[in-house]
């Protein structure tokens, strides 16, 4: 945030507003200010799908059959022991030919510390369901 009237923007008043997330802690935002890096956190969301608060996720890295390397997203459900509760179906989507070269097939996206958040379209409506 820039300082008020015609003062120098300098480290003693900066002025940020961040936002933090994880895996199972939705983005909240934070007012950090300079220069003891005081934090006050300004929002306190929920978690907006309660019932997915304990969900696991994965990146997983797998070879395609022509030599490509790619990476998936894997979600399973809250409390999911695989010894226990056996195979789950799957849900795939993959985009092979958007690509024109194994190298931009092969790159990552996403990060594995995001919050899983739910579009219209998204397949963790499924896990949802239990």
């Amino acid at each position: 945030m820039a300082p008020r009237g015609d003062e120098d923007l300098t480290l003693d008043n900066l002025k940020m507003v961040i936002s933090r997330e994880s895996q199972t802690e939705p983005p909240q935002y934070y007012m950090v200010c300079w220069p003891n890096k005081q934090e006050t956190k300004i929002t306190n969301f929920p978690h907006p799908y309660p019932q997915l608060k304990d969900l696991t996720k994965e990146i997983i890295r797998y070879e395609r059959a022509d030599g490509v390397q790619l990476t998936a997203t894997l979600y399973t459900p809250p409390a999911y022991d695989s010894a226990r509760d056996g195979p789950l179906p799957m849900l795939m989507w993959a985009y092979p030919r958007e690509f024109k070269s194994k190298d931009n097939a092969s790159q990552m996206r996403g990060s594995p510390f995001a919050f899983a958040g739910i579009g219209s379209t998204s397949p963790l409506l499924w896990l949802s369901r239990g």
